[in-house]
């Protein structure tokens, strides 16, 4: 969690939220108030990522014994790892100048404002959990953000490595987005309220034991608005990618689609909260290139989501996407008959509907190979369905209950 101090201030650190409450790591809303480019704040790592080289210093706290501390070079290698994981989307951009890569290090008594305005970030280490972990940035330029890790010194520990990461995100620009779950408050994107600072970020530290990943989709992306901000002159209230739009109150951009921003990243786990949580939210929502939630899902192969949204009485089944493929085309494609068996015990499932390329799902398994799919969609008692356009049919299948 990111602590924004003014000059003069006293200093004090924020506890990371996830070590304090229990929170869901989906990010259906931002609120940016607090964000650098709303804030004026100068501090930011994204200021400096075409640097020749960064000044790093680091220190341990007073609470690490000589004998709990890992190995400078070690420590100084988890350091590097973690912010080389934040530069990486902005190396895959092609910038035209090219990103830092040269990272020294200086190891420091203490790391108080005097003794480390010459540095361009300071960490400091503690051995004794004590929920101190956290980030601040001023408002000063000669003050250089810090950073506090407060998970112990194993490097070789995931917390550890993934803690360094979500702070030192921070300390680039960018803010949490971590949903509370809070009875009576709701917001448009489906869980009952979300708080953060961030456009287009996750920066919730329960991502990675969940799926494994260091940085979302919406982490990238983060740091790439962040950039295109600094140094492309991108409007803040423009937010770049599609999906998203900027809300006024609170400033920030917001996923348009929550359901479908899970589903994509494969977040099966949190697509199941929203659609728990919001029984109103938009169930057929259609992404920028056509994409509903079930698109996603079939493609990612998430039963749970695919049974939840075909259990949805609203819930449209043959909606196309730019390419004109319905999600049984995806399916077949595919080929999991799990996946297969769901959709086509959906009453109102068509079988014949052709793509743009001028393919049915059964043209598809027959190019495949694969006859005896090609027998099963032949045979199912919708196959002879005129089917044209969006408009939902209507059949005595429908009246039948779903398997």
């Amino acid at each position: 969690m990111k602590k924004l101090l003014k000059p003069n201030v006293p200093i004090a650190f924020v506890v990371i939220g996830c070590l304090l409450f229990s929170v869901t790591p989906t990010a259906h809303d931002f609120v940016s108030s607090e964000h650098h480019v709303f804030k004026k704040w100068r501090t930011d790592l994204i200021k400096k990522v075409h640097k020749d080289h960064w000044d790093i210093g680091y220190r341990y706290g007073d609470d690490c014994k000589v004998d709990n501390r890992p190995e400078a070079k070690d420590l100084e290698e988890a350091i590097t790892k973690a912010l080389q994981i934040w530069l990486q989307p902005l190396r895959d951009m092609k910038t035209k100048q090219p990103i830092i890569n040269d990272f020294r290090y200086q190891r420091q008594a203490d790391l108080r404002i005097d003794n480390r305005k010459h540095l361009d970030l300071g960490v400091s280490f503690y051995c004794d959990p004590k929920g101190r972990s956290g980030a601040r940035i001023s408002e000063d330029p000669n003050v250089p953000p810090h950073v506090v890790i407060d998970v112990g010194t194993d490097v070789n520990d995931q917390v550890f490595i993934f803690v360094l990461i979500h702070e030192l995100g921070h300390a680039m620009g960018l803010g949490d987005t971590y949903t509370l779950r809070v009875a009576n408050w709701t917001t448009k994107g489906g869980l009952e309220v979300t708080r953060g600072t961030q456009p287009a970020a996750v920066m919730a530290f329960h991502l990675y034991p969940r799926t494994k990943q260091y940085l979302s989709e919406d982490d990238k992306n983060g740091i790439i608005w962040l950039y295109k901000v600094e140094y492309e002159g991108l409007d803040p209230a423009d937010c770049f990618f599609p999906n998203y739009e900027f809300e006024k109150t609170p400033e920030g951009c917001v996923p348009k689609y929550p359901l479908i921003f899970e589903i994509r990243q494969g977040h099966e786990g949190y697509a199941l909260r929203v659609l728990e949580d919001d029984k109103n939210i938009d169930i057929n929502a259609q992404d920028s290139i056509g994409f509903t939630a079930l698109h996603y899902a079939v493609k990612g192969g998430h039963i749970l989501v695919i049974e939840a949204l075909l259990a949805r009485d609203e819930f449209n089944v043959n909606l196309r996407d730019e390419s004109g493929s319905t999600a049984l085309h995806y399916a077949v494609l595919k080929g999991s008959p799990e996946v297969l068996a769901l959709l086509l015990s959906h009453p109102d499932i068509w079988i014949r509907p052709r793509n743009k390329a001028g393919k049915s799902p059964i043209t598809l398994a027959r190019d495949l190979g694969n006859d005896a799919l090609v027998d099963k969609l032949k045979n199912h008692p919708n196959q002879r369905l005129a089917v044209s356009g969006k408009k939902k049919l209507t059949t005595t299948w429908a009246s039948l209950k779903r398997r």
